[in-house]
């Protein structure tokens, strides 16, 4: 099979945010015409974590979305700052959102959410041992809580987890961690 690269012939900046930017690039298939492509272009990338106690409880974070203008329960996530790892990232949310702290970090997985429009990439990590060394955020954090599996699995199979990152998250490692 030979390799469908596309061409990328011209990329010019349409639209800066302090978040992202979006790119119109003018590409060429292996067959046929040029055409416009739009990609988001985030200037950072996600780390997103699953903590987990030895009961085999998952803590989340219940906080308003206001694109989706509701309040959700997802795993401690944002964005990887300056110079650090995504796993430090992760860690730094686990932190500021939860007030928790973990001894140990283990990578879960790394993928694209919106591979089609983005260059975005989201790594997902689980973190053990936890130790609460503080409060989390309440600006940010409404509440804090723990979830045993069966929730985790109702919240799924009943669609009350909307968020992209949360659900990738809890279905890899609910499948990591079959009973």
């Amino acid at each position: 099979m030979s390799e469908a690269k596309w061409e990328t012939l011209t990329s010019e900046k349409v639209l800066e945010t302090p978040y992202y930017s979006i790119t119109r690039d003018r590409v060429r298939r292996p067959v046929g015409e040029p055409f416009d492509y739009f990609v988001m272009r985030p200037h950072r990338f996600a780390a997103g974590v699953i903590p987990t106690d030895d009961r085999g409880r998952v803590l989340l974070v219940h906080q308003w979305r206001h694109p989706a203008q509701k309040m959700q329960w997802e795993i401690p996530a944002g964005a990887v700052d300056g110079n650090e790892s995504p796993q430090q990232a992760a860690l730094r949310e686990l932190r500021e959102e939860t007030g928790y702290d973990a001894k140990r970090i283990d990578p879960l997985y790394a993928y694209h959410p919106s591979i089609g429009t983005s260059s975005q990439i989201f790594h997902l990590f689980v973190a053990r041992d936890l130790a609460k060394v503080g409060t989390h955020d309440p600006v940010e954090i409404h509440e804090v809580r723990w979830f045993e599996r069966r929730e985790l699995e109702a919240m799924i199979d009943e669609g009350k987890t909307a968020d992209g990152l949360t659900l990738t998250a809890l279905l890899i490692w609910l499948r990591a961690n079959a009973r």
